[in-house]
């Protein structure tokens, strides 16, 4: 797929994200934490837009009350929180569409199994890679790197 690359400043993104979900972050009761760091990577940006938005939703809904979110940018885009997490087994299966690691948590939080899938699709679109670590009860660190 061509797509149009433009530079695009992800702190302008990332707060545009926290903002459209501090609603839920409250309703969840999870803190949200971004320092702000200007960081212009070659992207597009509305692409770049759902990517931000899936990954903190996500960091947010899979997330018990009283848990945090913390948003990084330098090189990369780090999402991290202190969640629930995903077991060993189901991090290689996380991209997949439809995959969704508690199907009666994802019935009680909306999701559809397809938010991952489309960031991973969207990640190797602008050929930057995403890498997950994840351990149960402890939370999950998504980071991508741009080229």
């Amino acid at each position: 797929e061509n797509i149009t690359l433009s530079d695009v400043d992800l702190s302008e993104l990332i707060e545009n994200a926290l903002h459209d979900l501090a609603i839920s972050a409250k309703e969840h009761d999870v803190q949200l934490f971004y320092e702000k760091n200007f960081c212009v990577v070659k992207a597009n940006k509305d692409m770049m837009e759902e990517v931000i938005f899936n990954l903190i939703d996500n960091a947010i809904r899979y997330n018990l009350p009283g848990g945090h979110v913390w948003i990084e940018t330098n090189e990369k885009l780090v999402v991290r929180d202190d969640g629930i997490g995903i077991s060993h087994e189901n991090q290689k299966r996380i991209f997949e569409r439809f995959f969704r690691v508690d199907k009666s948590r994802s019935k009680k939080t909306g999701g559809t199994g397809l938010g991952l899938a489309i960031v991973k699709h969207i990640v190797d679109l602008h050929h930057a890679t995403i890498l997950m670590e994840s351990e149960v009860s402890e939370g999950t660190v998504i980071t991508i790197r741009f080229r």
